[in-house]
C-alpha cells in the first residue's frame, strides 16, 4: 500500500490538529475544575469561618447575659446593704423634719397672734 507524502501530512495534521485539540480543551476543563474547586473550597472555609463566628456570638451573649444577671444581683446587695446602713439615720432626719415642721408652725401660729394683737 502506497501513500502520498501529501495525503500523509494531511492525515497526521488532521489528526495531530484534533489530538491537540482535545488536550487543549482537556486542559481548560482541569483548569476550570481546579478553580471551581478551589472556588468551592474557599466557601467552604468561608462558611465554616462564619459558622464559628456565629458560635463564638452566642457564646459571649450566653457570657453576656450571665455578666448582667450577676451584676443585678450585685447591685441589688449594694442597694440592701445601703438601706440597711442608712434607714437609721433617715428615719432619724425624718423625725427631726417633722419636728422642726411642728415648731415652725407653732412659730407662725404665735407670729400670727402678735399681729393679730398689734
Amino acid at each position: 500500500m502506497k501513500i502520498e507524502l501529501p495525503l500523509l501530512l494531511t492525515i497526521l495534521g488532521a489528526v495531530g490538529s484534533n489530538v491537540f485539540t482535545l488536550w487543549k480543551h482537556g486542559r481548560e476543563f482541569r483548569n476550570e475544575r481546579r478553580r471551581t474547586l478551589d472556588e468551592y473550597g474557599s466557601k467552604m472555609v468561608e462558611q465554616e469561618g462564619h459558622i464559628r463566628d456565629i458560635g463564638h456570638m452566642k457564646r459571649n451573649l450566653a457570657q453576656m447575659g450571665e455578666n448582667l444577671k450577676f451584676l443585678d444581683d450585685e447591685s441589688k446587695a449594694r442597694i440592701t446593704a445601703v438601706d440597711e446602713n442608712y434607714r437609721p439615720r433617715i428615719l432619724d432626719l425624718e423625725h427631726r423634719v417633722s419636728e422642726l415642721a411642728g415648731a415652725f408652725k407653732v412659730m407662725e401660729m404665735i407670729t400670727s397672734r402678735r399681729r393679730a394683737d398689734d
